[in-house]
């Protein structure tokens, strides 16, 4: 009875524009919360869209997705400066990857310092970060794996790679449900334990001890999205301490532009 409601749910949420390109495992999970909750078919489907909106409406909202797919329609070619000035507008078009950019080769720079240049690469809760690619300066041998939520968003870093040339997979799937098991020699998580945590409380814990990374390089917003100074490096300097405490892991944090940087080492 369960799975035939869940089935409903998930076929109602795919109907919705905002959320008909949302992986099966995202949705699968999301409805199974909502009906545990509510026993109305409807009040259960508004209880699932507000938990989607908070956790990836509200950054997909802001992706627009037809311009970038015009843009990969006619991207320059591997290399070229045109390539990076797509490169550079994708990022600039949404708040998470534009208050980055102006810093974003110090970003790579310091953390590749840190964790040598990696032969495998996993970019976790990914969004629109592989566009930055140009500035990351991986060997060409690198073998990197983005997975986000998002299906549209999968498919459209795809044909990046490709025109890119580089041998890069980006896949949707639902992290919370199956923590990726491949080794890897580093992990990204910018700016995804947040949403993490409001789906799952505890799961970064969860997911830094699963992992199986040399070096899992986890960053958090320092200010606002309007800009301002409101204690948030305090706030998840104290989540972090919480975090590592129990796994013996260590890490001196450090600050680029307004992103509060780890690099957890295994």
């Amino acid at each position: 009875m369960m799975d035939g409601a869940v089935g409903t749910l998930v076929s109602e949420l795919r109907r919705s524009r905002k959320y008909r390109d949302t992986c099966d495992g995202v949705l699968d999970r999301t409805a199974e919360w909502a009906l545990e909750r509510h026993k109305s078919p409807k009040d259960a489907l508004k209880a699932a869209k507000r938990k989607l909106h908070q956790v990836h409406g509200l950054f997909f909202d802001s992706v627009d997705f037809a311009r970038i797919e015009r843009g990969l329609d006619c991207m320059p070619g591997p290399d070229s400066e045109a390539m990076r000035e797509f490169c550079g507008s994708v990022l600039d078009s949404h708040i998470s990857t534009r208050e980055r950019q102006a810093h974003l080769a110090d970003f790579y720079r310091e953390v590749f310092a840190r964790t040598g240049y990696p032969a495998s690469l996993l970019d976790l809760g990914c969004g629109l970060n592989p566009f930055a690619l140009p500035w990351m300066n991986l060997p060409s041998g690198t073998s990197y794996r983005a997975i986000d939520a998002n299906l549209r968003l999968a498919s459209a870093l795809n044909r990046f790679f490709e025109a890119a040339g580089f041998p890069a997979l980006a896949t949707a799937a639902d992290i919370l449900a199956n923590v990726p098991k491949d080794p890897v020699e580093v992990a990204l998580c910018l700016k995804l334990l947040p949403a993490l945590e409001q789906q799952e409380s505890g799961f970064g814990q969860r997911l830094v001890s699963e992992l199986d990374a040399r070096f899992i390089v986890v960053s958090f917003p320092t200010r606002s999205v309007g800009g301002r100074n409101v204690g948030m490096d305090r706030h998840y300097a104290h989540y972090m301490g919480n975090l590592l405490e129990p796994s013996r892991l260590h890490s001196e944090p450090f600050t680029i532009g307004n992103e509060l940087v780890y690099i957890l080492a295994k």
